[in-house]
């Protein structure tokens, strides 16, 4: 065997772990989402709903039938309802899909009811550490 030919195959080699290993290092930093992506794809989170008394509302998200037209149309969600019983309660079906908005307000995450809770818990710790000096 002459040194050249051993020389050149111990680069290869040496080059192809290196490879290898750089590819196993990022394989352990995740990058990717449970949930799906949508960063610039909806628009910024702009609403404001106020009850019959004028006051905005926190508690619950509630509007008038123009405003839940509104919202639905902008974030391109649906919902329904069922007509009110004796005592005015009624059954509401609507998407299961859950809209992460950054502090920006802007729209960062869909998470779906496929995803367990802790890999939605694991997204939202993610995002707020990467928005944390936003």
């Amino acid at each position: 065997m002459s040194g050249g030919y051993f020389c050149d195959r111990c680069r290869s080699c040496a080059a192809l772990l290196g490879l290898a290993a750089l590819m196993l290092l990022a394989g352990c930093a995740d990058d990717r989402w449970h949930g799906k992506d949508i960063s610039g794809l909806m628009p910024e989170l702009e609403f404001e709903l106020i009850d019959e008394n004028g006051q905005a509302v926190t508690e619950q998200m509630t509007g008038s039938q123009r405003q839940l037209r509104q919202i639905t149309r902008r974030y391109r969600i649906t919902y329904g309802y069922e007509e009110p019983d004796a005592e005015g309660h009624y059954e509401v079906s609507h998407s299961s899909a859950i809209f992460v908005f950054d502090r920006q307000h802007k729209s960062r995450l869909m998470l779906l009811d496929s995803l367990s809770v802790e890999q939605m818990r694991q997204d939202l710790e993610r995002l707020l550490v990467a928005t944390a000096g936003s």
